[in-house]
């Protein structure tokens, strides 16, 4: 959250500390603001992972 939150306010002229920006984004909800999007990025994860490995496996017994 702070990386994209730096990113956004170095495109607009804002506070790109990261300090700063993490304290901010603390004063909006405490920690749970940090975990925001995790989620999506932790079911992504599992679907491609499962499927590279699946496909790996697949495509090694073919070739044999």
């Amino acid at each position: 959250m702070v990386k994209v939150r730096i990113q956004l306010m170095s495109e607009s002229g804002g506070d790109t500390n990261p300090f700063r920006v993490a304290k901010s984004v603390y004063a909006e909800g405490g920690i749970k603001p940090f975990y925001r999007g995790l989620d999506s990025a932790l079911l992504r994860q599992v679907v491609y992972g499962t499927m590279r490995l699946g496909l790996f496996y697949n495509f090694t017994d073919y070739f044999k």
